[in-house]
This record gives C-alpha cells, sequence and structure tokens, in this order.
C-alpha cells in the first residue's frame, strides 16, 4: 500500500456525496430547520464545536502514531473558528427570523421583535428593550447597552473572516502534507498562500468591492483543494476529504462574505438560516469522520506495515500463509523469496543508515517493479518475499528477472559511519516456487511448502554465485 494521493480519491467521493446530499435534503426542508436551528438549545449550538473537538482529540491522540502534520495542524487551527460558530448563530437567529417574515411582518417603527420572530405594539410607556447576545449575562447587556450589539458585530465578521481564513489554513497546512512531493507543486502552493495574503491586506486597506475578490477567492478554494487532494499524503487519505469539504464549502463562502458587514458587494441572496446552520455543523462532523477514518486506516496499515520500508511486514505474510489475512492467491499461485547478496558487509563497513537507506531503496525498486502483480512483503532482515497470486511459474520467473535486473542497475547513494558520501550497488539472489509443476497438477498442498521450495532455491542461488533466479 502506498502513502500516494489517490488514496484520497474514495474519501472526497464519500464527502461530496454526503455532504452534497445533505445540503440539498437541508434546502428542502429550510423552513422546518431554520425554526429548529432557532430554538436557545446549547446542545444544538455546540454541536459544530463538539465535533471539532472530537476531531481534535482523535488528532491530538493518534498524531504519535500516525504522524500526519497536515491534519494535525489543520484541526487544531479550525478549533477557533468552531468556537466562533456557537456564538454567531445563536445571537443570528432572532434577525434571520425577521428576515423570514417577509415585508408585511417586518417591525415597523417602534414595535418589538419577541420571541420566536413575531412583532408587537409597545405600550403606551415601555422602556426600550435590551438588545441581548447569547453568552453575556443580562446584568452586563443592561450596563453596557453597546457590548452585545458590538459583540453580536464581532462574532458575524469573526464568522465570515473564517471562510477567508478556510483555504488559508489548507494552504499553509500542505508543504507539510507530503516529504516527497514535487518543487513545482511546492511553489503553486506558496504562491496561492501568499496570493490570499495579499488580498487579505489589500481588503483590510479598503479594496472596493467588485468581480475580482470573489474570483480570486474561489481560486483559492479550488487552489486549496488540488494542494490537499495532491500532497497530504496519507494511507487513509484525508487529503481526499479535505479537499471535497473545501469545494462543498465555496457556496456558502460567497453567500456568507457576500451578505456579511465586510461585504464584497455580491449580488447573492444568502441560503436560508437553516440550510446554512446544518451546513456548517455538518461540516465539523464530516472533518470528524474524516479523521476518524485516518486513524483507523493508518493503524490498520501501520499494524500491517514494515515501519522501514513501508512494505507488508513478516505478520502479514504470516497470515498470507495461514489464509487468515482474506486474500486468496487462487487455483495457481508462485512464492519468490528475495535476499540481498553480502548486506551484512554493507552494515559492517559503512554502518547500520547505509544499510537502512539501501533497504528502503532495494525494498521501493521491488515494489515499483512488482507493482499490482504480486504482495511484496518484508520476512526477514534482508529477506522479502513475494506473493504472486493467479500467476504460473514461467511470468513468475519473468517478473524476478525484471527485480534482479533493477536491483543490479540500482544506485544508492548514501554516507558511511564517518559521514562520506558513498555509492552503494547491491544484488539478488532470488528463488522461486509454483503451486502446481507444469502440466497443471498440484505439485504441493500447502502454501508453507511452497515457501519452503522457495527458501531452498535461494540458498541453490547463492550457492551458485548469487545475482541469479532459481525456480524450485
Amino acid at each position: 500500500m502506498k502513502r500516494s494521493w489517490t488514496k484520497g480519491l474514495a474519501p472526497a467521493l464519500l464527502v461530496l456525496g454526503l455532504g452534497g446530499g445533505g445540503i440539498a435534503f437541508a434546502w428542502r426542508k429550510a423552513d422546518e430547520l431554520t425554526t429548529l436551528a432557532s430554538e436557545p438549545n446549547p446542545l444544538w449550538a455546540f454541536a459544530g464545536l463538539l465535533a471539532c473537538l472530537a476531531a481534535a482529540a482523535i488528532v491530538v491522540r493518534a498524531y504519535a502514531q500516525l504522524r500526519h502534520p497536515a491534519l494535525y495542524g489543520f484541526v487544531l487551527l479550525l478549533l477557533p473558528w468552531a468556537l466562533v460558530q456557537p456564538f454567531h448563530f445563536a445571537n443570528a437567529r432572532g434577525e434571520r427570523l425577521v428576515e423570514r417574515l417577509g415585508r408585511a411582518e417586518a417591525p415597523t417603527a417602534g414595535q418589538i421583535v419577541v420571541e420566536g420572530g413575531g412583532v408587537i405594539d409597545p405600550p403606551a410607556v415601555v422602556d426600550p428593550p435590551v438588545l441581548r447576545f447569547w453568552g453575556l449575562p443580562d446584568s452586563a447587556a443592561k450596563r453596557y447597552p453597546e457590548l452585545p450589539r458590538r459583540l453580536r458585530h464581532l462574532s458575524s465578521e469573526l464568522y465570515a473572516l473564517g471562510y477567508w481564513l478556510l483555504p488559508l489554513l489548507v494552504l499553509a497546512a500542505s508543504p507539510l502534507g507530503g516529504l516527497a512531493v514535487r518543487r513545482h507543486v511546492r511553489l503553486a502552493v506558496l504562491g496561492l498562500l501568499a496570493l490570499e495574503i495579499v488580498l487579505l491586506i489589500a481588503l483590510a486597506r479598503g479594496l472596493e468591492p467588485g468581480w475580482l475578490p470573489p474570483v480570486v477567492l474561489v481560486t483559492l478554494y479550488l487552489g486549496a483543494a488540488a494542494a490537499a487532494f495532491l500532497t497530504w499524503r496519507s494511507s487513509g487519505g484525508a487529503g481526499g476529504g479535505v479537499a471535497a469539504l473545501v469545494v462543498l464549502s465555496i457556496p456558502c463562502a460567497l453567500a456568507e462574505i457576500g451578505s456579511s458587514p465586510s461585504s464584497l458587494g455580491l449580488p447573492l441572496k444568502p441560503p436560508p438560516f437553516g440550510v446554512e446552520r446544518a451546513f456548517s455543523t455538518g461540516f465539523f462532523w464530516l472533518l470528524l469522520a474524516i479523521v476518524a477514518r485516518e486513524w483507523v486506516v493508518g493503524v490498520s496499515h501501520e499494524t500491517q506495515h514494515d515501519a522501514l520500508t513501508q512494505i507488508f511486514n513478516k505478520a502479514y505474510a504470516e497470515s498470507i500463509v495461514n489464509r487468515t489475512a482474506g486474500t486468496d492467491l487462487g487455483r495457481c499461485y508462485c512464492v519468490a523469496i528475495l535476499d540481498i547478496d553480502h548486506f551484512k558487509k554493507v552494515n559492517d563497513t559503512h554502518g547500520h543508515g547505509a544499510g537502512d537507506e539501501v533497504l528502503q531503496r532495494v525494498a521501493k525498486t521491488i515494489s515499483d517493479t512488482v507493482h499490482n502483480r504480486g504482495l511484496v512483503c518484508r520476512t526477514g532482515g534482508e529477506e522479502m518475499t513475494v506473493f504472486f497470486p493467479g500467476v504460473d511459474l514461467d511470468r513468475a520467473r519473468a517478473v524476478c528477472e525484471e527485480i534482479r535486473e533493477a536491483v543490479e542497475d540500482l544506485v544508492v547513494p548514501t554516507r558511511d559511519n564517518e559521514g562520506g558520501k558513498v555509492t552503494l550497488q547491491v544484488t539478488l539472489s532470488v528463488g522461486v516456487a509454483s503451486n502446481v509443476d507444469g502440466g497443471g497438477q498440484a505439485k504441493f498442498e500447502r502454501i508453507q511448502d511452497v515457501v519452503q521450495a522457495a527458501d531452498k532455491a535461494v540458498y541453490e542461488a547463492k550457492e551458485s554465485g548469487r545475482n541469479q533466479v532459481v525456480e524450485a
């Protein structure tokens, strides 16, 4: 299993399906959701925050095992935005309910908005109504009448600012997502990061609203999605899921920013309050699902793969032999055992660091050569086993010859014990065996017997001069 960007395809499609379906359902049930979201229920108000806190707890717990700095940093940096959302939605509900009443029921001069969105005429003599901010004590609101209004304005601005910062957070985390990312991809990510910073500075200095900021914003969102998808390398494909979340956020981002006090001047009608609230809450629950999946798949990957070479480990090979891995080798299969020639001499002469470098490069060469034709496992210090499901002996031998030639041509630049640069080359001795003979009749009944036959063939290869493939 490779930690490549292709692992993100399944999470991306899953998040797009769930998120898109959820938005469509929320839009269809907008009136019911708006009424439900407007009720002062603490659990509902903090639903998104609770999901984000759970995601943060998982990434903190799993970081020591999985070492996924991009996902780790992204989730922790999202926490402030998740903290702002309950206060924004709890205090925006009254205003949005009045919007839903329409002009005929909107309060006229002198009328008062009551709980539930209705309006009443004030009595002949009435004290001015106290504007409240959910979470602020009434005594503080009465003592400082302007404070609730300013807090509402601040929570709304911070909520809108979160949509500006979302691509910024993804882009900032992306350079950490994959150590093997090509240089031009890193430069593109850094370029998009610089573009958003410049745009934020321009907006802060009073950039005139128009078509340019929205176009740049959409470009940044799409660039951030591409960066997460391509550079967040992991066995669980978290980058694909985050990329899908970013794409799903674009409509809400444009609508929210276009209708916020820091308006871009977009002629957009904001989505119904319930839809916006459902998406914002669902965003963090989908993120929690992505994080949980990454943890489960990542832990499974770590238990089945060798930490040094990132190919399957001995335990997984034994599960194949014992038929507990869920892998069907088929009626006809082959097993090849590959041993690096004179590997002990490499360790003794140049040090274990150089030996580890050789092991990593040889394992990658074998894995790339075999590709999807077999399963590569590290079953010893310098010994690797390849299982070829549904492959006859002639084809397995041909693949083994490809492996032997590729390793023979491999050049490994490294450093010795004294820090000096050295270039190492190694060869392989290979033994290969099949469970059937040339006529297709069963030759061995058990997988263990095929493995033993391949092991004997390796010793024959070494005794015959090494750097060759021997059939059992």
